[in-house]
């Protein structure tokens, strides 16, 4: 027990406390208080998150005064082989070398997070993160979108040295192609991948896409959006084989059509959110068909669909009648007294319409 006063506190409460508290700066300047707060801030369980994430919110972002030689000696001093958990989203003092440095402490690393933030964050390569990908054989979650020097060394390496991998982000990684997403379906990770976003990787194409549906069949969510050279049939084939799949994201697929939807129209029974916006093939055919098997959806992008007119949406609304956000904006052939009718139908949804595209 720890006495504030008149109040006593279990000590295991205030270690509670304060993994709830940055790791970075505020508990390393709590523990030079007092020799009892060292000791209290040496407990394992703080150590075991690195967080110096950029925080749009902070006046000074605590990534803006971060170098590689602080982040060594902390990594050295305290977190040593404590960690599980690291996220440099958005840290422009990360490079290949602040790789290398993390790689001697990420042996029990499950969740690693190097996303860039707009056009600032991470400037790594394949050279960086190979040699931090060998060393983490507990990864379950890795996140690098927009890092575009990221190629198909390091997925040959995520491939061979990462056998839990469950969720995987590489939007924005444009020199990615279909090779690096054929190894990592391929590999003893593939079937259990459950989470997996190739946004505006443009060099994917359908193969990558059937070799996903073949081999990751546990995913739960896709997001293939701006990938437009996958064909309508390899999406199909997604909506087969991954019965658990609950997320799509095709957002200008331009390849998908009416009779793609018709072909896979009864597995959208389980889609909850569906991104259809700028597939301008769409019409109101296709549309009606998903329609009769969307009870369970609860976001829907249809940003875009030129073709589709009232007839059809309206169909689409009446089936979703769980429905929480509707984006219909730069639909063309909706009236503006149809839509502010429609709007008026759905008192609980969050619907977002415009005539300008």
């Amino acid at each position: 027990m720890v006495r504030f006063g008149r109040f006593a506190v279990p000590e295991h409460v205030l270690i509670r406390i304060l993994t709830l508290t940055p790791r970075i700066p505020s508990i390393l300047r709590l523990s030079c208080v007092s020799p009892y707060l060292r000791r209290l801030c040496a407990n394992d369980m703080l150590w075991e998150e690195l967080d110096v994430s950029w925080d749009t919110f902070s006046p000074d972002p605590i990534c803006n005064i971060m170098t590689d030689q602080i982040l060594t000696r902390i990594l050295a001093t305290t977190f040593r082989t404590l960690l599980r958990k690291v996220v440099l989203h958005g840290c422009a003092f990360v490079n290949d070398w602040t790789l290398h440095a993390l790689s001697r402490h990420s042996f029990n690393i499950h969740e690693l997070s190097l996303d860039r933030h707009a056009d600032i964050g991470p400037d790594i390569s394949d050279a960086g993160l190979v040699v931090l990908l060998r060393c983490t054989p507990q990864l379950r979650d890795i996140s690098v979108g927009w890092c575009p020097k990221i190629g198909n060394a390091s997925c040959a390496t995520l491939a061979n040295h990462c056998p839990h991998l469950r969720s995987l982000n590489l939007a924005g990684c444009c020199a990615l192609g279909d090779l690096s997403i054929m190894n990592i379906a391929d590999a003893q990770c593939g079937p259990k991948l459950e989470r997996l976003s190739l946004r505006s990787c443009e060099l994917v194409t359908s193969d990558a896409v059937f070799s996903l549906a073949s081999r990751c069949t546990s995913l739960t969510e896709l997001d293939l959006g701006g990938c437009e050279r996958v064909r309508g049939q390899a999406i199909v084939e997604v909506l087969n084989s991954c019965s658990n799949l609950t997320h799509l994201d095709v957002t200008q697929c331009h390849q998908l059509l009416d009779v793609h939807l018709r072909a896979s129209s009864t597995h959208f029974t389980r889609i909850t959110r569906l991104r259809l916006g700028y597939c301008r093939a769409i019409s109101d055919q296709g549309l009606k068909d998903v329609a009769r098997f969307v009870h369970a959806m609860q976001d829907c992008d249809l940003r875009g669909l030129r073709k589709i007119t009232e007839a059809s949406l309206t169909k689409f609304i009446y089936e979703a009648r769980n429905l929480q956000k509707l984006d219909v904006r730069g639909c063309q052939g909706l009236s503006e007294e149809s839509l502010e009718s429609m709007r008026r139908s759905l008192p609980n949804c969050n619907f977002i319409y415009s005539h300008v595209n």
